[in-house]
């Protein structure tokens, strides 16, 4: 397949500028990762691969003195082709995307991942030949990642799950489904391609599939809690295929889902900001505070690939910060 064959692929678009064509609304690109097939990409392709990253936007966001690309012009609204695309055009999306944070418009760490996508997609084109030189080696923007969140107390957190126990149409459902979130600190994706035959009840194992490694399942130890969550679960289900999800769209069984935190967190009289990856952040941070519990060894339970992923997730009280200060001094008695 000839580079001039591939165009990036998108629907709607209305404009000749090369920039709004490639980020208007719905625009959808190819992960890093996944297999690389030039329907995907060529004008009118209608595969659709199982992992696809939206970038979401309007027109209307971007500024008028965006100029007119003339290499553009003679082009079809339905597509731009990638290799007409240089490095100087994704350096002026990355002034773009700094003048809106600096209005106000994006915050430091929307435009630091905005960007990163965008990077990254070049660099995966480049990467399997599709064009011909590397336009996304470009530095990304940098952003303070480290967000302080408050975590539910051992007693917020008991009253959340007798708020479900007590208000839930289905307590088993929703006891083993937030119970998997904060006993094992399964990210949502995870929990939603949880299967009955990934839990052994005799051995007490489950396995996980984490992000971006489906076909990589990881073993843990299933808690005693949540052990009698799924068990009770398995005694009402169809004890086949999806523990959770069903065949339900994920977005729509995500919907669902925090629907139900939302309304169990207002019972429960809870004020955290986020949604179901609070549970994900209290697992760690509780995780990291039990003795003999090494930075390393919260990665490896937390099922990431580097160290500073983790420490975004530990999170300490002003008092708790006060009572290692005054602990420094008895390190050298």
């Amino acid at each position: 397949m000839k580079p001039k064959d591939f165009t990036i692929w998108g629907h709607g678009m209305t404009s000749s500028r090369m920039i709004c064509a490639i980020f208007q609304q719905r625009i959808k690109i190819i992960l890093a990762g996944v297999p690389c097939n030039g329907s995907l990409f060529r004008k009118g392709g209608s595969k659709t691969p199982e992992r696809w990253l939206s970038l979401t936007g309007t027109m209307a966001q971007f500024a008028p003195e965006y100029s007119n690309y003339a290499s553009f012009n003679e082009i079809s609204a339905n597509g731009i082709p990638v290799w007409l695309i240089e490095r100087d055009h994704i350096i002026e999306f990355e002034n773009y995307l700094k003048r809106c944070h600096l209005k106000g418009l994006y915050s430091e760490i929307t435009v630091s991942n905005k960007f990163y996508c965008v990077i990254s997609f070049f660099k995966y084109l480049y990467n399997t030949r599709i064009i011909p030189k590397n336009i996304g080696s470009i530095r990304g923007i940098t952003a303070e990642r480290y967000i302080h969140r408050d975590i539910p107390s051992d007693d917020q957190l008991s009253n959340f799950f007798n708020t479900i126990a007590s208000y839930s149409d289905e307590p088993e459902f929703d006891m083993a489904f937030f119970g998997s979130l904060l006993h094992l600190g399964l990210r949502f994706c995870e929990a939603g391609r949880l299967i009955w035959d990934d839990i052994n009840f005799q051995a007490r194992i489950i396995k996980i599939r984490g992000k971006g490694k489906v076909g990589k399942p990881v073993p843990l130890h299933l808690p005693k809690k949540l052990y009698q969550y799924f068990e009770y679960l398995h005694k009402i289900s169809s004890r086949e295929g999806s523990v959770f999800k069903g065949t339900r769209p994920e977005k729509v069984f995500y919907k669902k889902m925090l629907d139900k935190y939302r309304l169990y967190a207002m019972i429960s009289g809870w004020n955290f900001p986020g949604g179901l990856h609070l549970f994900r952040h209290t697992f760690i941070t509780k995780l990291s505070l039990r003795k003999k519990v090494h930075p390393q060894l919260v990665k490896r339970l937390a099922r990431h690939d580097r160290l500073e992923t983790t420490s975004k997730y530990l999170h300490r009280q002003d008092q708790e910060l006060n009572d290692a200060m005054h602990k420094i001094d008895s390190i050298w008695r």
